[in-house]
C-alpha cells in the first residue's frame, strides 16, 4: 500500500499560512497598484476585475493564466491535475448532465475545496465576495457560459432527506448497487476496485480511479444531500453517469448483471433476483406520470445513498493525515 501525506489538508494548511498574509481586505480598492495588479488589464465590470486579481494571485499558479490547467506548478502534482476551465465541463454541479454548473456551484467548490487533492478550501482564506468574484471570472475562460445563460440550465432538485434507513432498507440499497452494476467500477465491497476500475478514463483520456466509497470524505461533499446530488447529476467528463432518471427503470432493464457477474457472491445474485421480481415491469413504469417517475427515482437514489453511508468506516487518527491512493478518483 502506498501512503502519502493527505494533499488536501497539507496544501490547505500551507496556502492558509501564506495567503492569510498576502490576501488583501475585500474592501481594498483594486486600483491600488501592486506588482501583480500592474500586469492585469482592468475589465469594465468591477466584480470581474476583483475576480481576475484574486485568480492571478491564488489560482493561476495551478490553473494557468489562460485557465487551461497548465500553470507553472501544475506538473508537480499527482492526478487529478488542475481543471482546464476552457473546456467548460465540470464534475461538481447541481445541474443536469452535460450542462454548465451554476455560479454558486463554482463558488461552493472554491470555498470547500476538493478533499484528497491539491485543491484547498479557499473559504478559509478568501472572504465570500472574493470567492464569488473569482467564480465569475472563471466563467470567462469558456464561451459556453455566455452562450448558455444560467437561467436556461436545469437544476436537479434534491428532495428532503428521509428518516434514517432501516437495516432492510440498507440491504435493498446494497442490492440496487449490484443491480445497477455500480460494483463493476466501485467493487463488490465498494473499495474502488471493481473489474472495470483500471480501464476507466476521463473524456480527455486520462486514467481515472473509482472512489473508495468507504471513505468518510467525498470530493463532491459528505452530507447525504451531497451524495444524492452526485448520483443524480453524475460527474461530467468522467465515466460516472447521471442517474436521475436512469434509476426509474423496470425490472427487465436490470436482469443483466454484466460480463463479470460470475465474480459476484452467488447468494448476492439470488438476493438481487428476488428483489427484481418485486420491482415493477417496464410496462408498469411506462404508465407512470412524470411525478410518479420522479418519486420512484427519489426512493431508489435515497436507498443507494443510505447504503453508501452505511459503508463509511470509523475514522482513525491517521485518516486525516494519510492517503493510500494517489490516483484521480470520481465520486
Amino acid at each position: 500500500m502506498r501512503f502519502m501525506l493527505n494533499r488536501g489538508w497539507f496544501m490547505g494548511a500551507v496556502v492558509s499560512c501564506v495567503a492569510c498574509a498576502a490576501v488583501p481586505d475585500a474592501k481594498t480598492p483594486v486600483t491600488e497598484t501592486t506588482e501583480t495588479e500592474a500586469t492585469i488589464e482592468r475589465p469594465v465590470r468591477d466584480d470581474l476585475a476583483r475576480g481576475e486579481w484574486v485568480y492571478a494571485r491564488f489560482c493561476a499558479t495551478c490553473h494557468g493564466d489562460k485557465g487551461d490547467g497548465h500553470g507553472p506548478t501544475a506538473d508537480r502534482y499527482d492526478p487529478p491535475l488542475p481543471r482546464d476551465f476552457t473546456k467548460g465541463k465540470y464534475e461538481y454541479r447541481s445541474t443536469a448532465g452535460g450542462q454548465l454548473p451554476l455560479r454558486s456551484d463554482l463558488a461552493r467548490t472554491i470555498k470547500s475545496g476538493i478533499p484528497d487533492t491539491m485543491m484547498p478550501a479557499w473559504g478559509h482564506v478568501l472572504p465570500p465576495n472574493d470567492v464569488d468574484a473569482v467564480a465569475a471570472y472563471i466563467e470567462t475562460f469558456s464561451p459556453r457560459f455566455a452562450a448558455e445563460p444560467e437561467a436556461a440550465r436545469v437544476v436537479v432538485q434534491i428532495p428532503p432527506e428521509p428518516p434514517p434507513l432501516s437495516a432492510s432498507q440498507i440491504e435493498t440499497g446494497r442490492l440496487l448497487f449490484v443491480a445497477f452494476r455500480c460494483w463493476e467500477c466501485h467493487g463488490t465491497r465498494a473499495e474502488g476496485d471493481g473489474p472495470l476500475a483500471r480501464t476507466l478514463k476521463t473524456d480527455w483520456k486520462v486514467p481515472i480511479h473509482p472512489a473508495d466509497l468507504r471513505r468518510r470524505r467525498h470530493r463532491s461533499g459528505d452530507a447525504p444531500s451531497d451524495l444524492y446530488r452526485t448520483l443524480a447529476t453524475g460527474l461530467d467528463g468522467t465515466p460516472m453517469p447521471m442517474w436521475k432518471r436512469t434509476v426509474a427503470v423496470g425490472r427487465e432493464g436490470l436482469t443483466d448483471l454484466g460480463d463479470h457477474a460470475t465474480s459476484l457472491d452467488p447468494t448476492t445474485v439470488v438476493a438481487v433476483r428476488g428483489l427484481l421480481a418485486k420491482l415493477p415491469s417496464q410496462a408498469e413504469i411506462d404508465r407512470l406520470s412524470d411525478a410518479q417517475l420522479e418519486r420512484v427515482a427519489e426512493i431508489r437514489l435515497w436507498l443507494l445513498v443510505g447504503y453508501v453511508r452505511s459503508l463509511q468506516r470509523s475514522a482513525t487518527p491517521l485518516d486525516w493525515l494519510l492517503l493510500d491512493d494517489p490516483q484521480e478518483e470520481t465520486h
